[in-house]
C-alpha cells in the first residue's frame, strides 16, 4: 500500500517537478551568468549579452524540464518523455508562429533554441533506454 501512494505521488509530481525544476534552472543560468560577468568583460545588459542569456538558459531550461520529468517518473519513463517533449514543441510553436508574423528574431532564436534543448535531451534518453 505504501509503495502505491508513493507511485500515486510521483505521477502526480512529474509535470510540477518538472517545471519547478526548470524554473530553478532558469535562475541558476542567469545568475551564473552574472556572476561570471565580474571575471569577463561582457556587458550583460547589450544585445548580445541578453540574448546569450537567453539562448543558454532556455536550452537548459528545456533540457532539465524533460529530463527532470524523466527521473521523477517511476514508470513508462520513455512515453513520459515523449509526453513533455510534446509540451515543450507545443511551447516552440506558441513562440515561433507570433515571432514569424512580426519577424522578432530573438523570439524566433529562442524558439529554435526550446527545439535543440528537445532533442538534445531526447536522443540521449532514447538511446540510453533503448541500451538498457
Amino acid at each position: 500500500m505504501k509503495t502505491k501512494i508513493i507511485t500515486i505521488m510521483r505521477w502526480i509530481s512529474v509535470l510540477p517537478g518538472a517545471i519547478l525544476t526548470s524554473w530553478i534552472s532558469w535562475l541558476i543560468v542567469k545568475y551564473a551568468c552574472a556572476f561570471a560577468s565580474f571575471s569577463f568583460p561582457v556587458d550583460l545588459h547589450s544585445f548580445w549579452g541578453r540574448l546569450f542569456i537567453e539562448a543558454i538558459g532556455t536550452i537548459i531550461m528545456t533540457c532539465c524540464f524533460i529530463a527532470s520529468g524523466y527521473y521523477i517518473a517511476p514508470k513508462y519513463k520513455l512515453l513520459t518523455v515523449y509526453a513533455l517533449s510534446t509540451l515543450a514543441m507545443l511551447c516552440f510553436i506558441y513562440i515561433l508562429i507570433p515571432a514569424l508574423l512580426v519577424l522578432d528574431f530573438s523570439s524566433i532564436l529562442i524558439s529554435i533554441c526550446i527545439l535543440n534543448g528537445v532533442i538534445w535531451t531526447c536522443v540521449p534518453i532514447r538511446q540510453y533506454e533503448r541500451e538498457k
